[in-house]
C-alpha cells in the first residue's frame, strides 16, 4: 500500500521537478527487490531501468562491488514449544537485558579493563530492538515491561548473585528507557526518538550508586524501522515472528550489525505453519534469503489509490506549480488545470483509470471553486478525522482505513 501512494506523489514531485522538456535523473537504491522492471514503470512514469552496477564476469566481483566473506550479523532461531509467544519473549527479553550486565562484568573482572574503557566496550550491546510485525504485538509486551519482564530481570538478577549496589542500574528507571518506534508515534517526535538512539550508554556513579542517564535500554518497533534508519551502534534485535515477506525481513534485519558484529534472534511461532517451515529450512534459507526475494505489486492509478491521494495532489499542483501557495491564496484559483491532466494522460496508461483520475480531479476542481469567497487553506484542508473529501494525508504511512468514534452528548 505503502508503494502505491508513494507512485501518486512521485508522479507530483517530477512534475514539479520538470523544466520545459528537462526531467530529473532518477537515482534509486536497494538491497532487495524483484520485478524490478515493473515496479519503476509504476513509481516513475513508465520509465526504462538501467541496473548499476552491470553483471560482471564472476559473481564474487564485479569490478564495482565484490561480496565480502566475513559476515556482520549472526542469526539465531529459537522456535520453543509449550510456551506462548508472549511468554517466550518475556524470557528471551529478560535474558538479553542479563547478558549486558554479564557482558559488562566480564569486562572490568576478567578483561581488566577500568569503568570507562567497559562503558565504552558495552555501548555497542546496551540497546536491544525488539521487531514486531503488528502494532497489536507492541502494545502487548509495552504494558509487561513495568511488571513481568522487570521482574523476571530481578529474579535472574538474584540467580546470578549480581550485586544489587554495583548492577541495579539495569533495573532502575527500565521502564522509561524504554521507547516505542511505530506508525503511533507522531511524526515531529520521530527524529527525537531516532537521536536519542545514537546517545551512547552513559553510566553515572554518584555516592557509591549507580544509574544510566539518556540512554535508551529497549526498542519496540514496527515495520516502521525497517528501512532507512542507520544507528552504528545497535547491533542486537529479536525478531517475533516471521515477517511478512523476505524483504521486509531482510532490510528490518539489516538495521543491527551496521558496522560492528551484531546478533539477530529469531523468535518463531511453533503453532503457525509458516514459521514452521522457516524453521526446518533455517540454515539453507539464511544462506541464500536474498533469492527468496518475493516479486511486490505497486498499483498507484488505482480508484482507492485515487480516491486517497488525488485530493492532495491538486492542492501541491495548485500551491507549488501555479505558486499560489500563500494561505489566503486558496480563493485565486482559477480552475485551471489543463497542465495537471495532460500530465496525468501521459502517466496513466490504463484508459478506464485515466477517465476516472480526469473525472474526479474536475469534480475536485468544481467543488473547490463552489467554496466561499474568503477561502484560505486552512479552511479547506481538513483533518484525517473529519472524513471529508478534503481530508489529506499528513505522512505517507496514513494507508490505513481510519475508523473514528465521536462520542455524542445527548
Amino acid at each position: 500500500p505503502l508503494g502505491s501512494i508513494t507512485g501518486l506523489y512521485e508522479s507530483l514531485v517530477e512534475m514539479l521537478a520538470t523544466k520545459g522538456k528537462r526531467k530529473p535523473k532518477i537515482i534509486a537504491s536497494t538491497a532487495t527487490t524483484r520485478n524490478t522492471e515493473n515496479q519503476v514503470a509504476m513509481l516513475y512514469g513508465n520509465r526504462k531501468l538501467n541496473i548499476f552496477p552491470p553483471v560482471g564476469a564472476s559473481y564474487d566481483d564485479n569490478f564495482f562491488s565484490y561480496v565480502s566473506k566475513d559476515s556482520k550479523r549472526k542469526h539465531i532461531g529459537f522456535m520453543p514449544t509449550g510456551k506462548t509467544a508472549l511468554n517466550s519473549q518475556i524470557r528471551i527479553l529478560g535474558n538479553l537485558l542479563l547478558a549486558r550486565i554479564e557482558l559488562f562484568k566480564y569486562y572490568k573482572e576478567k578483561a581488566n579493563l577500568t569503568q570507562e574503557e567497559a562503558i565504552l566496550e558495552i555501548n555497542n550491546f546496551w540497546t536491544i530492538v525488539s521487531f514486531y510485525n503488528s502494532l497489536r504485538d507492541v502494545g502487548k509486551i509495552y504494558n509487561k515491561v513495568p511488571s513481568e519482564i522487570l521482574d523476571f530481570i530481578k529474579l535472574l538478577h538474584n540467580r546470578y548473585s549480581l550485586s544489587k549496589s554495583h548492577y541495579n542500574f539495569n533495573t532502575i528507571g527500565l521502564s522509561s528507557r524504554t521507547k516505542e518506534l511505530t506508525s503511533r508515534i507522531e511524526s515531529n517526535s520521530i527524529k527525537k526518538l531516532l537521536n536519542e538512539l545514537e546517545q551512547p550508554f552513559n553510566l553515572i556513579v554518584n555516592d557509591g550508586r549507580s544509574f544510566v542517564q539518556n540512554t535508551v535500554d529497549l526498542v519496540l518497533a514496527s515495520n516502521m524501522f525497517s528501512v532507512g534508519i542507520d544507528i552504528e551502534r545497535l547491533n542486537v534485535m529479536l525478531m517475533n515472528g516471521q515477517s511478512k515477506n523476505v524483504a521486509e525481513y531482510i532490510q528490518a534485519s539489516s538495521r543491527v550489525g551496521r558496522k560492528e558484529k551484531g546478533i539477530v534472534i529469531n523468535l518463531l511461532d511453533a503453532n503457525r505453519s509458516r514459521d514452521k517451515s522457516y524453521f526446518e529450512n533455517y540454515v539453507p534459507f539464511h544462506n541464500a534469503y536474498y533469492k527468496f526475494v518475493e516479486p511486490l505489486s505497486v498499483t498507484p492509478f488505482t480508484e482507492i489509490a485515487l480516491d486517497k491521494v488525488l485530493a492532495s495532489l491538486l492542492v501541491c499542483f495548485v500551491r507549488h506549480k501555479q505558486g499560489l501557495y500563500k494561505d489566503n491564496q486558496a480563493k485565486d484559483f482559477d480552475g485551471d488545470i489543463d497542465d495537471l491532466k495532460t500530465f496525468l494522460n501521459i502517466r496513466i496508461l490504463n484508459k478506464k483509470q485515466l477517465e476516472y483520475a480526469i473525472e474526479k480531479v474536475e469534480d475536485l476542481t468544481k467543488k473547490w471553486q463552489d467554496k466561499v469567497e474568503n477561502l484560505t487553506y486552512r479552511t479547506l484542508i481538513k483533518k484525517i478525522s473529519d472524513l471529508d473529501e478534503w481530508s489529506l494525508m499528513m505522512s505517507m504511512r496514513e494507508i490505513d482505513t481510519n475508523s473514528i468514534i465521536k462520542i455524542i452528548n445527548k
